[in-house]
């Protein structure tokens, strides 16, 4: 089980495939995930198992789609999110605070009408209320499920996929001011 964050994931992909081991990974970044499925013939050609994008999202989005899928002719639209509540009033990054910062401040490749283009994190005018936590601002979030969702929906006539994300008013206001400050870049 890879953990690292997704900077690591090809080079720890292509490693278990000459260990010969099985893997699980949290998810990559769009080429590191066209890379990774470009050696799924290498890891049947040695009868292992590579699953990528395993983490809580991606990971339990790729659940339910995989569980939905068959229920289904076709599917047009697919709109999947998160969204967490520290339980506290202060900022606690739920995952690495490297993958949340892009997530929060780079625009997201959505798939709109048929096509890839670009939304940045403000440009979604969605709020929802969530039963335990409370109405959160919802934004477009850079997340992979734009492109695993799409390999795995093209037969299915995917026109639209989006992934959002929700911010306890806290934590948005402290991600906001870090990014503005330069403490997220890179």
């Amino acid at each position: 089980m890879n953990c690292a964050v997704d900077d690591f994931n090809l080079a720890v992909t292509k490693m278990a495939l000459e260990l010969g081991t099985h893997l699980v990974d949290l998810g990559s970044e769009k080429q590191m995930l066209y890379d990774q499925l470009a050696l799924d013939k290498d890891f049947k050609e040695k009868n292992l198992t590579c699953i990528t994008g395993m983490g809580s999202t991606p990971g339990i989005t790729n659940v339910m789609l995989r569980y939905v899928r068959p229920q289904f002719d076709t599917i047009h639209t697919v709109h999947v999110g998160f969204t967490w509540d520290s339980n506290q009033p202060v900022f606690v990054t739920p995952f690495s605070i490297d993958a949340i910062s892009y997530e929060f401040s780079e625009a997201a490749e959505l798939f709109e009408n048929g096509e890839f283009v670009h939304r940045y994190p403000d440009e979604a005018t969605v709020s929802y209320y969530y039963k335990s936590i409370g109405k959160q601002k919802t934004r477009y979030t850079k997340h992979i499920e734009h492109h695993s969702f799409y390999e795995y929906l093209k037969d299915a006539g995917i026109q639209n996929i989006a992934v959002f994300s929700s911010f306890p008013a806290h934590s948005y206001n402290a991600l906001k001011t870090l990014v503005d400050l330069g403490f997220t870049s890179k």
